[in-house]
């Protein structure tokens, strides 16, 4: 980001603020399908799986501080390097593949919370903790390497002439979604359960309440 040249924006034909303004960005090649199809499946799916983590915790008798030390706390290390490492990771295998890494990486978290909350395979004591760790910690840094890929998406379909307003509008976008999926999520685990919930919103396998 230190070495990040803006390009030059183009002048406005006018200082009045139109539909087109607002708007226009949609008419761009590709622009449609990915703002209004491919963003809000993401943002559903991984606004929903993040949801879930809290009460799952909750629900595995975690004590309150607990959650909030390892959910506020330890799962922001990784995120914040997966954040410095997204754009490197951009440049290198191109957006497409570096989101398609932070759905794997979000699914490894989802995966690693059976054993903190089923009775299938139940873990204990220190075991438990460092489940329930790499959980929260793959969840968020997952996220964190998906929205990497969608900001840079996001910035390549913003015109030259309102790149400001045209980031705006698909970065809110992907906001809606993820809140709509966190609202789903929360929804279908309320009247089921977390293994309904995820397979409604996210491939991940079925989780049991203990």
């Amino acid at each position: 980001m230190a070495r990040y040249v803006e390009p030059p924006r183009a002048p406005r034909s006018s200082s009045r603020i139109t539909f087109k303004d607002m708007f226009g960005v949609l008419s761009q090649p590709g622009a449609r399908t990915w703002a209004l199809v491919a963003v809000p499946l993401i943002a559903l799916g991984s606004g929903a799986l993040w949801s879930l983590v809290t009460p799952a915790l909750v629900d595995a008798g975690w004590s309150l501080t607990r959650i909030g030390v390892v959910t506020s706390v330890v799962a922001s290390v990784p995120a914040l390097a997966a954040a410095l490492a997204g754009g490197g990771m951009c440049r290198r295998w191109g957006r497409a593949t570096t989101m398609l890494l932070g759905a794997g990486i979000q699914l490894i978290g989802g995966l690693s919370f059976i054993p903190v909350i089923t009775t299938l395979w139940p873990v204990s004591g220190g075991l438990e903790l460092a489940f329930g760790v790499l959980g929260t910690s793959c969840v968020l840094a997952g996220y964190t390497i998906m929205n990497t890929g969608i900001y840079a998406v996001n910035l390549g379909l913003a015109r030259t002439e309102n790149p400001g307003g045209d980031f705006t509008l698909l970065t809110s976008i992907s906001m809606l979604g993820g809140t709509v999926g966190a609202w789903a999520g929360l929804t279908i685990a309320a009247y089921s359960n977390y293994g309904v919930a995820s397979r409604s919103v996210w491939p991940a396998p079925a989780w049991g309440s203990r």
